[in-house]
């Protein structure tokens, strides 16, 4: 196993360096000039097509993983500044409702 080095000035849980094989220069500009457009409709549509049980689960999923990569996510300053997102979002939503009246 290859020995885990952290990185300087970082938590643990956000940089871990540590060897890597090495990747042919060829197949890193074909895999950067794949056509990402297409990947991310794809994968759009198929999560537009998921029942509303199907999404939440997906989010408690993503939740989790979250939660297990950085265990003290998240943090009370993460909570209010989402809380200051959707604040907001929502005077944008009720700014925009008021539009043309």
């Amino acid at each position: 196993m290859p020995s885990v080095k952290l990185a300087a000035g970082n938590p643990p849980h956000y940089r871990i360096c540590m060897p890597a094989p090495r990747l042919d220069p060829a197949d890193l500009v074909a895999f950067a000039r794949r056509d990402w457009a297409v990947l991310e409709n794809a994968d759009l549509l198929a999560r537009s097509r998921l029942s509303a049980d199907e999404k939440s689960r997906l989010v408690a999923a993503l939740y989790a993983s979250a939660k297990a990569t950085i265990p003290g996510w998240p943090t009370d300053a993460d909570r209010l500044l989402d809380l200051a997102h959707h604040a907001r979002m929502r005077e944008l939503l009720d700014r925009a409702d008021r539009v043309g009246r």
